[in-house]
């Protein structure tokens, strides 16, 4: 049975989140002023979950127009939840233990957290400059948050290579998050095309009964993942609801189902049938 979430702690996490994503616009404004520099929070757990994925830190790039756009948004409702539908659906389709039904509310919630190494959002060109001096800033937060979110058996996801190799070479956060086991998965970026082309070819035949059986039409996608966030409505402003619903919507619109975003969910597949 999953425990709830503590509120007191829980809030007292998302008031320091948002000191060091202030502290980090400081660093980033002064600088240069023109650097964009957004912080963009993300969707809690309502129960402590066995699974936390952490992602790169957001970019300004796709979801945002420029820093003003991005602060409208994020203002609006937006939050750091779907960055590519696939990554997604392939949490709620492959994870077998991706949610979580409360036994007294029969509400299904995400067994999941998806977070950031860093919550603000930057430029990609900015990111490079910065990227290490903000992740030491955000690292005790991030175990703080792996603590208090997860359950005690919970599995701890990379997705990607940066914040693996940062983390996972860090002294610290290994002596502070031992008990937890630990994974690198691909990451959903077209940088990454290559890799997911090595899942394919070691399994020719296998990865084309996969795409027989499991490549679903971008409907129905979109209809898995709003189907997923229906417990926000008890749970979240109503503001960000529609938001992240519209956001949902839109991105998954514009997915095109291609080969290598065929091969990205294949590698979702393998990584997540590994869970014992």
């Amino acid at each position: 049975m999953n425990t709830k979430i503590e509120t007191t702690k829980a809030n007292s996490l998302l008031q320091n989140e948002k000191s060091i994503a202030i502290k980090i616009e400081n660093l980033v404004k002064s600088t240069n002023p023109a650097y964009s520099c957004v912080y963009v929070p993300d969707i809690k757990p309502v129960f402590e979950v066995e699974n936390i994925f952490i992602l790169m830190e957001p970019t300004i790039r796709g979801w945002a127009m420029n820093e003003d756009d991005a602060r409208y948004k994020v203002k609006n409702g937006f939050r750091s939840y779907i960055y590519n539908p696939i990554f997604l659906y392939s949490i709620l389709k492959f994870l077998r233990n991706s949610t979580y039904i409360d036994s007294l509310s029969k509400i299904a919630y995400p067994n999941f957290y998806i977070t950031d190494i860093s919550k603000v959002a930057l430029k990609v060109e900015v990111a490079d400059r910065f990227r290490f001096r903000i992740y030491d800033d955000w690292q005790s937060q991030i175990i703080e948050e792996i603590k208090h979110y997860s359950s005690k058996k919970a599995e701890i996801y990379f997705v990607g290579k940066k914040p693996y190799d940062y983390l996972i070479n860090s002294n610290y956060f290994n002596n502070q998050t031992s008990q937890y086991e630990k994974r690198y998965i691909l990451h959903y970026s077209n940088q990454a095309g290559n890799k997911r082309k090595e899942w394919r070819t070691k399994n020719e035949n296998e990865y084309a009964d996969f795409c027989d059986t499991n490549i679903p039409k971008k409907e129905k996608i979109k209809q898995c993942i709003l189907d997923n966030i229906k417990y926000l409505n008890d749970y979240v402003e109503k503001p960000i609801i529609k938001a992240v619903q519209d956001d949902v919507s839109k991105t998954c619109e514009k997915l095109i189902l291609s080969e290598s975003q065929k091969e990205l969910m294949y590698s979702y597949y393998k990584e997540f049938s590994r869970k014992t």
